[in-house]
């Protein structure tokens, strides 16, 4: 079943909602550390002393979630001029925010005997002190929120970048295969293997619409990427007149496991072209797919005559590699080893910790 969403959880930025949070742990930790201070040198006693602060830090967030509006609408000003508003802003919060506190206590110690202990009565130089310490803190708040801001324009750039690859891939793929494939079913019409000709028709059909279905999105599911590989090889199958043969072990338990899209295409398309295209004798192509522990493993292995030139490093493996480091980090890997005879190119995926197998059952 989808998930559901409120409505009002879609219209909150989830920059706002990463400012809010670092906000409120950078001014809760300086007050809890103020807090301390205070418990420590006599002045105050658990837990009085951080109820007493809580209203202090949840002005200074209000200012900061102020601070962070501003910064949002400065980020189409020049460079120098934001900077320079926003440490005009971090003085004059830093001197409100120091009143707020001192004033607080004042009246604080006006209602709550207890609390007498902390208030010292107004000066210029301890005001000034506070205020200076103040707008250091609105300052760092300040730079935070702009490395938010910066992460999530790396965030949305990754993901244009990913669907721009998608795409390309697709521009890529269809050409050629539907070139060879269009050519097979005219031979086999021609022959009078109408039957053939329109099971791979159906097939192609079949293969085209599970390219179509993930959009423009750069993750599917497990299951989606082996519907499409399946397609793809009983077409080639059928082209190559025996001379494939396609086994599939796949653990159904992770058909839901979401994967890139098209990152088995390659390796699949890798095999055709070194493994069973250049060969006269029958070639398997077994595809794998099981969970190891915190990974989930993705193989296709073939067992033809021709390894790969340099080892498997064409351009399409190198893609995949490209695209798992920028997807996943260093929490992804390719592994490409030659075998005797044939070729093993493996994909290791971490487990996605939200992913319930049983709901591939459903």
């Amino acid at each position: 079943m989808p998930e559901s969403r409120s409505p009002t959880s879609k219209l909150v930025d989830p920059r706002f909602r990463s400012a809010l949070r670092i906000a409120t742990l950078l001014w809760a930790f300086g007050y809890a550390f103020a807090a301390v201070l205070g418990i420590v040198g006599g002045r105050g006693r658990l837990p009085h002393e951080f109820f007493a602060m809580a209203p202090l830090c949840a002005a200074a967030v209000g200012l900061a979630g102020a601070l962070y509006w501003l910064t949002i609408r400065l980020a189409a000003r020049a460079r120098l001029v934001t900077v320079i508003v926003l440490a005009l802003v971090c003085v004059v919060f830093g001197a409100l925010q120091t009143a707020i506190d001192l004033t607080y206590l004042f009246v604080l110690a006006q209602v709550a005997p207890e609390a007498r202990k902390v208030y010292v009565p107004f000066d210029w130089q301890r005001f000034v002190s506070i205020s200076f310490i103040y707008c250091w803190t609105f300052c760092l708040n300040a730079a935070l929120f702009w490395a938010v801001g910066e992460g999530e324009k790396a965030k949305q750039a990754e993901a244009a970048a990913s669907a721009a690859e998608l795409a390309a891939l697709r521009l890529q793929l269809n050409p050629h295969f539907l070139f060879n494939t269009l050519t097979a079913i005219s031979s086999l019409v021609r022959t009078g293997e109408v039957e053939t000709a329109d099971r791979m028709i159906r097939r192609l059909s079949e293969f085209l619409r599970c390219t179509l279905r993930s959009g423009s999105d750069a993750r599917s599911t497990l299951k989606a990427e082996l519907d499409t590989i399946d397609a793809y090889l009983e077409i080639e199958a059928m082209r190559f007149e025996g001379r494939l043969q396609v086994e599939f072990d796949c653990d159904r338990a992770l058909d839901l496991h979401p994967t890139p899209s098209f990152i088995l295409q390659p390796l699949i398309e890798n095999a055709m072209k070194y493994a069973v295209a250049p060969s006269t004798r029958p070639v398997k192509v077994a595809v794998r797919t099981r969970r190891e522990g915190d990974e989930v493993v993705l193989e296709v292995r073939d067992d033809g005559s021709a390894p790969p030139p340099e080892g498997g490093s064409g351009i399409g493996l190198v893609n995949v590699g490209a695209r798992l480091r920028a997807i996943y980090g260093r929490r992804a890997s390719l592994i490409t080893r030659s075998l005797a005879p044939g070729f093993l190119a493996q994909i290791r995926l971490p487990w996605a910790q939200g992913h319930s197998p049983l709901r591939a059952f459903s």
